[in-house]
């Protein structure tokens, strides 16, 4: 088992990965919905997860790269939900 820490950036890149495999998973959902209220469900959700790929991806390469606590938390729970 390794030891190694990521860097920030690396927790960042994999988090945007993640982010953007969830809004993918929206996607498909908002496409396959039984229902409206389910297409609208799936459509909030893909909402939610672009807004949080875009902020996770402005904090490693907007213009303003920032690497606050905030932003990292937020990194760190897309990926605790990775299986």
């Amino acid at each position: 088992m390794s030891t190694q820490t990521k860097t920030d950036d690396e927790i960042l890149t994999d988090a945007i990965t993640r982010a953007n495999e969830m809004v993918i998973g929206a996607s498909f959902a908002i496409m396959e919905a039984p229902t409206e209220a389910a297409k609208t469900q799936a459509s909030w959700f893909q909402h939610l997860f672009s807004s949080m790929r875009d902020v996770l991806s402005d904090a490693l390469h907007g213009p303003n790269p920032s690497r606050s606590r905030a932003t990292m938390d937020l990194a760190r729970a897309v990926l605790e939900g990775q299986s």
